[in-house]
């Protein structure tokens, strides 16, 4: 059933008010959570910087596949540390006397593979007896977003469940936004919209908890002080973990760190080396494997039977396959040939 166009005029300014409210509260949120997670990036790269810092250049050694790394030219230039070699413009390697661009590229693949492994491997504590700008500046916003959690909540439910339908149902009743729209809908188009400004009306009375979170949040006191905030964070640390957790995915801080830097990052760094030099070799890997099993196809004749015993099979696979010692393929013709061909 329609209403006149001062009902109908009423509701969609009511409801177009309830929408951008809820949608200027939902904004405000998801800047303090992107300030969150920007404060929480920045906190990790600096730690990770400062453990890249303490890492000798030997550790590079543990998480590569090269046969050998050249460091001493590295020494001789001053860089003594991972962290030197990260910062180290590429000019400035590629300079130094006796590293060419092979050795210089797996420096860098090695470097780079410790800063990856570094930065996952962080876990941010919070610490108030040793405050620094950005933990200051996280506290405090991580006090903010705990403050209005629950209203965040409430208006991301409503958002999902009701703002959508509210939005639809207002771009019906838009002919009831003004009386000039309204005189040229015509009476179908008016009976359209009136039966829209209906349904706004419905959705707008139904929603009055939406309403009350999105003025709490637009209408909320100026931030904590640090020192306030750290003070609620000695209180209840593990909410603001908690809250940290929800919005970055970072873990909280174990009560003990267990091992260094070396014995984290080890693994991590030497499986994506490991990655990057399978990629960056698949042409090559693919063009030998196939050349190999044509010569092997060959050495058996179009008439030989394939083997039938699993041994043989694995004899054959285990000729074309690179040696565990060194990338490179084992010399062709092979020496010897198996019995069981």
């Amino acid at each position: 059933m329609g209403i006149d166009y001062a009902t109908s005029h009423d509701a969609v300014r009511a409801g177009r008010q309830l929408l951008d409210a809820a949608r200027a509260a939902l904004a405000q949120l998801k800047e303090l959570h992107d300030r969150v997670r920007e404060l929480h990036a920045e906190l990790v790269a600096d730690a990770a910087q400062r453990s890249l810092d303490d890492l000798d250049l030997a550790t590079m050694r543990e998480v590569t596949s090269a046969t050998h790394l050249h460091l001493a030219p590295l020494r001789a230039a001053g860089l003594q540390t991972v962290g030197d070699v990260l910062r180290a413009p590429a000019s400035q390697l590629d300079r130094l006397p006796g590293l060419g661009p092979a050795r210089v590229r797996a420096i860098r693949l090695a470097a780079e593979a410790l800063a990856t492994a570094a930065t996952a491997a962080q876990v941010v504590r919070l610490d108030p007896q040793h405050p620094t700008r950005a933990a200051d500046l996280l506290v405090t916003a991580l006090a903010q977003a705990l403050l209005l959690g629950e209203p965040g909540r409430e208006l991301t439910q409503w958002e999902a469940l009701t703002g959508v339908r509210l939005a639809s149902a207002l771009d019906d009743a838009l002919p009831a936004a003004n009386r000039l729209r309204w005189t040229l809908a015509g009476r179908r188009g008016r009976e359209l919209a009136g039966a829209a400004a209906a349904r706004v009306l419905e959705l707008v009375d139904a929603s009055p908890q939406a309403a009350q979170a999105a003025d709490r949040v637009l209408h909320r006191g100026p931030a904590l002080k640090p020192r306030q905030a750290w003070q609620q964070f000695t209180q209840s640390g593990a909410d603001y973990y908690a809250e940290l957790e929800r919005l970055t995915g970072a873990a909280a801080p174990r009560s003990r760190q267990l091992g260094g830097l070396a014995s984290e990052v080890a693994p991590l760094a030497r499986s994506t080396t490991r990655r990057r030099w399978r990629l960056s070799n698949a042409s090559n890997w693919t063009s030998r494997c196939w050349s190999v099993r044509c010569a092997l196809t060959s050495i058996s004749g179009p008439g030989s039977s394939s083997p039938s015993s699993a041994s043989s099979s694995a004899t054959r696979w285990d000729w074309a396959r690179p040696s565990r010692r060194s990338p490179r393929w084992p010399t062709w013709p092979p020496t010897g040939r198996p019995t069981s061909w």
